[in-house]
């Protein structure tokens, strides 16, 4: 049967690649910050930190969940996540489901496999970037229809539908205050403390779990193809939480 791969990068600013395009470098990290100021950096500008992904496959009325995971640069670099990441995409040949994953999620993990250098094959497997395909869905575009008003966050969106939405804690955003990019040696990546990385890719894996419950909830009520249930019991949910993608 086909896969779904639902996913979701978290990030922070690539310090080392804005001074590189934008002429500061030798400045001290404060000073690029201060020079990327608070808005939110453009896509390229992102560095991965964290790739979670819940892949699944239907079988008979109901979906069987194959892997949850997380990985994150505490365990690998960012090279090798998303090297990890495309390959899978590349064996599976899966429909991809995000949020928001057409404008954010796609191009940063492109923009960063080609700073890595990484070939990233599964990412040319279909045609994942065209905006209007079932290839990718984002459930962002295919809920408001591809409007271009102003849409709800999918933790309002969960709310809403009586789903549990972002946990507590620190979100996405908030990251980047959390730990710090070693501009004297780029290669060693973002540092974040172990504690804090548990959080997230708990986060990570958590918003998965999200994505799946609004996409299955989609099918269902817009979709209109076989009634899907949740006969799998939670443990499977996380199952292969720490092994990653790699099952």
């Amino acid at each position: 049967m086909p896969h779904v791969l639902v996913w979701d990068i978290e990030t922070v600013p690539d310090l080392v690649g804005f001074a590189a395009a934008n002429g500061h470098d030798g400045k001290t990290e404060d000073e690029i910050r201060a020079e990327l100021g608070e808005k939110f950096p453009e896509d390229i500008y992102h560095s991965i930190i964290c790739i979670g992904a819940l892949i699944a496959h239907q079988q008979d009325d109901h979906w069987v969940v194959d892997a949850l995971g997380a990985p994150h640069v505490g365990d690998r670099s960012e090279r090798d996540l998303i090297a990890a990441f495309a390959d899978r995409i590349a064996e599976l040949n899966p429909q991809l489901v995000t949020f928001n994953g057409s404008s954010f999620d796609l191009p940063v993990l492109r923009y960063r496999a080609m700073v890595h250098k990484v070939p990233a094959i599964g990412l040319a497997a279909r045609p994942y970037f065209k905006r209007y395909t079932d290839d990718a869905v984002d459930l962002c575009d295919v809920l408001y229809s591809f409007s271009h008003g102003a849409k709800s966050t999918l933790h309002e969106l969960c709310r809403v539908m009586g789903l549990a939405g972002k946990p507590d804690g620190i979100n996405g955003a908030e990251v980047a205050q959390f730990g710090t990019l070693k501009l004297s040696n780029p290669s060693t990546g973002f540092r974040l403390p172990q504690t804090m990385l548990a959080t997230v890719d708990s986060i990570c894996a958590q918003q998965d779990l999200t994505r799946s419950q609004v996409f299955r909830r989609s099918i269902v009520e817009f979709i209109k193809r076989q009634n899907v249930t949740d006969t799998e019991p939670q443990q499977e949910w996380f199952a292969g939480w720490r092994d990653g993608l790699r099952r």
